[in-house]
């Protein structure tokens, strides 16, 4: 995962540059990652150009896609229910090197 978040040229294929091993999706083009237990296969909806802060220009954007397909490995599927836990899901954090992977889920009751 962090591999692939280096400032490469777009001529640089990050699925070659990290060694992944690849599978085909089944509603989409784009294969994906082969290992992971849950893959989003997704259509372009549009992409969203943020705002700079500094008055330049801003090399950050959000790309918005609508979910048209969902792979989930069997093993992570526990009582009917994707299990984080079990699947060790990480995440990027708000820095640039921090990580986190889920070791504990709970429930949370939401105000009505």
């Amino acid at each position: 995962m962090s591999i692939t978040s280096a400032e490469v040229g777009a001529d640089v294929s990050e699925v070659d540059l990290a060694h992944l091993e690849m599978a085909p999706s089944i509603a989409v083009k784009p294969p994906r990652v082969k290992r992971s237990p849950v893959a989003f296969e997704c259509k372009y909806v549009k992409t969203v150009e943020l705002p700079a802060t500094d008055g330049k220009a801003n090399p950050y954007s959000i790309v918005i896609g609508q979910v048209i397909g969902i792979y989930i490995a069997d093993e992570v599927i526990v009582d009917g229910k994707v299990d984080l836990t079990s699947a060790r899901a990480i995440a990027r954090l708000g820095g640039l090197d921090q990580y986190t992977s889920v070791d504990h889920v709970f429930k949370m009751k939401r105000p009505g």
